[in-house]
């Protein structure tokens, strides 16, 4: 087709507009909206046709969401080539597939007002470059922020009302499944197992022991089939979910979302806690002490020997406040040099988090090596 436009005044054949089509889903996820973005492409491009668009390269496609500015490179792409000549408009399935959020609103009817971007075409939505075609863009846009901050307003306040009611989203807890009818947890074919880790840990074991034990039972579970999750699979428990279930307060009833709490044992009808409160406290404070805390041991090991060099004196400094180890670390100053720290992680330590430097602890080192070997002359000197 020939697009090339001829001037019925002047006679001056006129260049076509080349358009590049943009479409995007708001899921990152590749199953969820999968017919989305070929769905828009196959509408923009029969508009494009029937309207004898020229279209430049090839559809630019992002499955980023548009509330919040600065989130899509694509997008921002797209209008830093607009602004170099590459393209001269867009066309897109509609409006808020450009934005929903009023800085990049602004941006693209910013563009428009300066003659950057000289046409913007929708299939859904037909757009004129003049002052009322604007202001029903602008209009539009503003429709499109508010439907997005409406949905995750309303999505927000079901999850609080679900809380309240003992039910959470995601994955269900180690040990528990999710009534289909109502909601409520109750337990699985891993409840056992998992509770007999807890006592496990009571009586003296270590996470790897248990985690172990767990391998060695094949403790595993299926995810669940859902509208964005065509393929069910099965995995085990890890290490890491492993410490993450031993300092869940979940086990004994409180429920943890976000930074809301409920009590399972009060509002959940016949919920049974794998542990009691007490041996919850008591398995913290286990994970607590000097050289039985799990979760520190683990830590500890994790940055002693992911790097490839020495850390010295683990397990044998402790925080004057706490009495808690510190932890050494390697860290990097301004000048490229590298420098040996000491720190104390302990949560509820009341101690400034400030780093330990290895010189600071091997001068008081020294001193106190000095101060021995003086004091052994001493004793020597009185025995002649």
């Amino acid at each position: 087709m020939n697009r090339a436009l001829i001037n019925a005044s002047s006679g001056i054949v006129q260049k076509p507009l080349r358009y590049v089509l943009y479409v995007r889903k708001s899921s990152e996820d590749a199953e969820a909206q999968a017919k989305s973005l070929p769905d828009q492409i196959a509408d923009c491009k029969e508009y494009a046709n029937n309207h004898g668009l020229l279209l430049v390269g090839e559809p630019i496609q992002e499955s980023k969401s548009a509330k919040k500015s600065g989130n899509r490179p694509l997008f921002s792409q797209m209008l830093k080539d607009i602004e170099k000549g590459k393209y001269d408009a867009i066309l897109a399935w509609h409006p808020d597939r450009l934005s929903r959020n009023s800085l990049e609103a602004g941006m693209v009817v910013d563009m428009v007002d300066n003659g950057v971007i000289k046409d913007l075409r929708f299939p859904t939505f037909e757009f004129h470059n003049d002052s009322s075609g604007k202001l029903t863009l602008n209009m539009l846009f503003a429709l499109s922020k508010q439907y997005s901050e409406h949905l995750s307003e309303s999505v927000q306040r079901g999850v609080d009302s679900n809380l309240e009611q003992g039910k959470s989203g995601g994955m269900p807890k180690w040990g528990y499944i999710r009534d289909d009818v109502s909601g409520y947890y109750k337990l699985d074919k891993n409840f056992k197992m998992i509770q007999k880790g807890w006592q496990m840990i009571l009586n003296g074991a270590s996470q790897m022991e248990v985690y172990r034990y767990w391998k060695m039972n094949n403790v595993e579970r299926s995810t669940k089939l859902s509208r964005r999750n065509k393929h069910v699979r099965c995995y085990g428990v890890c290490e890491s979910t492993a410490n993450r279930i031993f300092h869940d307060p979940f086990y004994y009833g409180i429920l943890e979302q976000g930074r809301n709490y409920v009590d399972l044992r009060v509002v959940t009808p016949n919920f049974k806690p794998m542990v009691t409160e007490e041996e919850f406290d008591q398995v913290q404070k286990l994970f607590r002490k000097d050289r039985g805390s799990i979760q520190s041991s683990c830590y500890e090991n994790q940055k002693a020997t992911h790097g490839k060099y020495f850390l010295p004196f683990r397990h044998l400094i402790k925080c004057s406040v706490c009495g808690h180890y510190l932890i050494p670390a390697r860290n990097r100053g301004h000048s490229g040099t590298y420098y040996l720290n000491y720190r104390c992680h302990n949560k509820a330590c009341t101690r400034p988090k400030n780093n330990i430097r290895m010189h600071v602890i091997m001068d008081q080192l020294y001193e106190e090596f000095g101060r021995i070997s003086q004091n052994t002359t001493l004793q020597a000197l009185s025995t002649i």
